[in-house]
Parts: C-alpha cells; structure tokens; sequence
C-alpha cells in the first residue's frame, strides 16, 4: 500500500483539478442540454404558430377569392344598371326633344285655323 505522505503533492492537485473540470464540463453539459431541449420546445411551438397561421393565411385567402368574386359579380350588375339607365336617359331625353317638336307643331296648326282655334280640314264638299 502506498502510502500518501509518498504520493507528490502536485498529484493530488492535478486530480482534484481534474475532477473539478470534469464536473465544470457535466454542469456545462446539463446546462447546454437543458438550454437546447428549451429551444427545440421553441422550435415545436413556433413550428405549430407557422402551420396554424398558413392555416389561417389559406382561409383569409379563400375568403378572399370569394369576396372578390362576389365584388366582380356585382360591378357587372353595376356596369349593367348603369348601361340600362344611360339608355333610358337617351330614350328620355328622345322623348322630351320629340315632344317639344310635337307642341311647336301643335302650337303651328293652331295659329293657321282661324278663329285661332283647332285646325280642321277644310271640306271637300265645296
């Protein structure tokens, strides 16, 4: 058996510097661990957000087509009123120009019967 008083000190010193990095390492190592096993938590949650927002992202962009379609829909309803009515305002406006022609000539064949009254034709009887 050997005796420690025959060991050299500097021995000694040498392990329990050893045994002391080495448990610096295990704590580093746990501590590595620990903080790698939070970020792959991180990972998994932000992994589960990603795919509920792409998700999310797909219905806003369906309903979006939809909306748009109806939008589209809509403004050909629109474009079709607005067509209709132009053309009735045309028509309207005919009318309104065909009637002041119809009472100037009115006004015309009731300033040529005499008296001033209603013009008649006169009668081939004569």
């Amino acid at each position: 058996m050997v005796s420690l008083s025959s060991v050299p000190r500097d021995s000694f010193t040498r392990a329990s510097e050893t045994k002391k990095r080495s448990q610096f390492i295990s704590e580093e190592k746990a501590t590595y661990l620990e903080k790698i096993g939070a970020l792959e938590g991180r990972i998994a949650t932000l992994t589960t957000e990603r795919q509920d927002a792409a998700e999310e992202i797909s219905k806003i962009q369906e309903s979006h087509q939809s909306l748009q379609q109806q939008f589209d829909a809509v403004d050909a309803e629109k474009q079709d009123v607005l067509g209709r009515l132009t053309a009735a305002e045309r028509r309207e406006e005919q009318l309104r120009k065909d009637s002041e022609v119809l009472s100037e000539r009115g006004q015309t064949y009731n300033n040529r019967a005499p008296g001033g009254g209603s013009y008649h034709q006169p009668s081939r009887h004569s």
